[in-house]
């Protein structure tokens, strides 16, 4: 039984070593495989600040055309808006309008008269659903859409000419900041101002945004430099776009009133946002793919026609596990998912 015992004791484990050895030397190593991948541009925005430099500047106050008589009502107050169509006044029974023509009105007006004032009576006319003519002639269809509104202003039943008084001239729309008319006090003459309009952005330059920050702070001696705003980039301010002018320098002046209605009264200042697409050359990689040679370069491993070589990046920002980089990729590159082990310099 002794000599079974070391028989087996002995056989046992060279049989268990030969087998470990054959396994060994049957066994096949996996070579690990490189995965390659086409670059993807990053179709991200970029947002940065500007500033703009504001000037105000009081629109023309609303004035008097020849009036009569005593003021019985007022229809506005500081802080309204007037704008074409606005009733104004009472005087003498009629209701005066605020009403946007190209000139002022200056004589009566009747059946049989032309002229570009008549042209603008119709479409004043035509404005308010009235019957009209369809040229700078008073007809008798401008008669009666002319009786009609005389009506609807309390100017009388039957009157039969335009009375250019009923009307205040209004270059444009403006917000009250001052208002001469008192109910019981004579009618103003003509001329004096009725409407003193608040002072409007007229124009807003784009600045950098430490110049607008000066500005707000009312720093003295900030000195005003203009700067273009990008090609291809928009404006925005608190969200709403605005338009530039030709040289992108500037705030249209289609845009103004937008600008204006962001910022405080005579605010010399405010920020605004650009937007512009990613640049061409910006590409978002997998963090994995991305690493530093030996002499301190942001690289990627690049093989562009079978050749494998490492590109210098320039990163942009990180986003969990993938990386915004700047970098020149060409048509048909592909980058080394894990470039470990084939990591090249790009120094």
């Amino acid at each position: 039984m002794i000599s079974i015992a070391v028989v087996l004791w002995i056989v046992v484990p060279a049989l268990a070593s030969t087998y470990l050895i054959y396994l060994a030397n049957s066994a096949k190593v996996v070579e690990e495989r490189q995965v390659w991948a086409s670059p993807e541009r990053s179709d991200s925005v970029v947002r940065e600040q500007l500033g703009l430099s504001l000037t105000w500047s009081p629109p023309p106050a609303i004035v008097a055309p020849a009036w009569d008589g005593v003021v019985q009502a007022v229809y506005v107050k500081v802080g309204d808006v007037i704008s074409s169509g606005s009733s104004l006044t009472k005087i003498q029974g009629v209701d005066r309008i605020a009403y946007g023509s190209r000139e002022p009105f200056t004589r009566p007006l009747e059946v049989g008269m032309e002229g570009a004032d008549v042209a603008e009576l119709n479409s004043l006319l035509e404005s308010r659903g009235l019957r009209h003519a369809s040229a700078a002639r008073f007809t008798w269809e401008t008669r009666i859409g002319v009786r009609e509104f005389a009506k609807s202003i309390g100017a009388g039943e039957s009157v039969a000419v335009f009375d250019p008084s009923w009307l205040v001239y209004l270059p444009r729309s403006v917000t009250v900041n001052e208002l001469a008319l008192v109910v019981g006090a004579p009618a103003p003459a003509a001329g004096q101002h009725l409407v003193e309009p608040k002072a409007e952005v007229s124009s807003a330059a784009v600045v950098d945004v430490e110049t607008a920050k000066g500005l707000l702070q009312s720093e003295e001696g900030t000195t005003i430099a203009v700067v273009p705003v990008p090609e291809g980039a928009e404006v925005e301010l608190a969200g709403e776009p605005l338009t530039l002018d030709d040289k992108r320098t500037a705030i249209a002046s289609a845009s103004l009133k937008t600008v204006q209605s962001h910022v405080s009264n005579e605010a010399k200042a405010t920020i605004i946002d650009t937007i512009a697409k990613s640049p061409t050359n910006l590409w978002v990689l997998p963090s994995t793919s991305v690493y530093v040679d030996s002499q301190g370069t942001t690289c990627v491993t690049v093989k562009r026609d079978s050749r494998v070589s490492g590109l210098r990046v320039d990163i942009r920002g990180v986003q969990q596990t993938s990386t915004s980089v700047a970098a020149d990729f060409e048509d048909g590159d592909l980058f080394a998912l894990d470039p470990r082990g084939i990591a090249t310099t790009c120094s």
